[in-house]
């Protein structure tokens, strides 16, 4: 169970943070070691930690550092909170600066729901060049249909590229 200096429970000190403004920096003072505290270092305000056995030396640091802007948590708490909540970072396809200009436009009529034909007509080009140019932007782009095409579009192509 979380106490800190002033006995209130893990789950008072949870209700108290909900209702801070996230401008206001907050010091737990007292806490046993463990990693119950984890869920506490999501709170913006929560600045630093310091535990029962932390000395007067650290905690003067330590509060000094934050009234400086920097944050005080111990190393191995911070270590496990940072494997905990990494993801993997969504690649960005290089691919998305080698669509052609063309590819483009016929991305984003398909996105408009225009099919081959129309696609065709609207450009001045016939409809095996349109399958031509699609088959060529999934295959860069490593989707297998339109509804995909699209979706990656919206992903990663910047909004005066594509109009969807």
């Amino acid at each position: 169970m979380c106490i800190d200096g002033t006995g209130l429970k893990y789950e008072r000190c949870l209700q108290i943070l909900e209702q801070l403004p996230t401008a206001n920096k907050v010091i737990i003072i007292n806490l046993e070691e463990g990693s119950q505290h984890e869920q506490l270092l999501q709170w913006p305000s929560v600045s630093g930690f310091f535990y029962k056995a932390s000395s007067h030396n650290q905690i003067s640091q330590g509060v000094r550092s934050i009234i400086n802007g920097e944050l005080w948590f111990s190393r191995k708490l911070l270590s496990r909170f940072m494997a905990s909540n990494r993801k993997t970072p969504t690649k960005t396809p290089n691919s998305a600066f080698t669509l052609t200009k063309r590819e483009k436009q016929i991305l984003n009529l398909s996105a408009s729901g225009a099919k081959n034909a129309e696609i065709a007509e609207a450009l001045n080009v016939s409809t095996h060049t349109v399958k031509t140019h699609m088959y060529n932007l999934f295959k860069k782009i490593d989707v297998s249909n339109r509804i995909q095409a699209i979706n990656w579009a919206k992903q990663h192509l910047p909004e005066h590229e594509m109009t969807l």
